[in-house]
């Protein structure tokens, strides 16, 4: 590299592959952070719907069935609104893409698409909160 009259500086070479090492390392981190947001989502619905069995079955000794609709519970001081939201403040329901359907036995099934993710969580009477992928 030639220096003419003492200036310093870098040259376009060196400045280009400056750019493409941060681009390289911006390809590789963005995804990993974008799976973990996911994993996050998944986890607090997973949480939420904890409290949601613990509400449903205190609602099914008191009334002997099943809530058919979430907003039995925090009517009935069962949950509070809160506990029956997504984690953009939307109630559970078919408008977030939720569904709470009676099961044979008396059950309930409620399943919840996790937003930006390929994954459902179920909760039911039977096995509590699953995860399907």
């Amino acid at each position: 590299m030639i220096k003419l009259n003492g200036e310093q500086g870098f040259t376009l070479i060196e400045l280009m592959i400056v750019i493409a090492i941060i681009g390289i390392l911006a390809a590789v981190a963005i995804p990993q952070l974008t799976g973990v947001r996911g994993k996050a989502n998944v986890s607090a619905v997973q949480s939420e719907f904890k409290s949601i069995q613990t509400s449903m079955e205190m609602y099914y000794i008191d009334n002997g069935s099943y809530a058919t609709d979430l907003a039995d519970l925090a009517s009935g001081d069962y949950a509070s609104t809160e506990q029956i939201q997504d984690m953009n403040g939307t109630e559970y329901d078919d408008a977030t893409g939720a569904s709470l359907t009676a099961t044979t036995g008396g059950g309930y099934e409620l399943k919840y698409p996790v937003p930006n993710t390929s994954t459902t969580v179920t909760l039911n009477a039977d096995n509590g909160v699953t995860v399907t992928n």
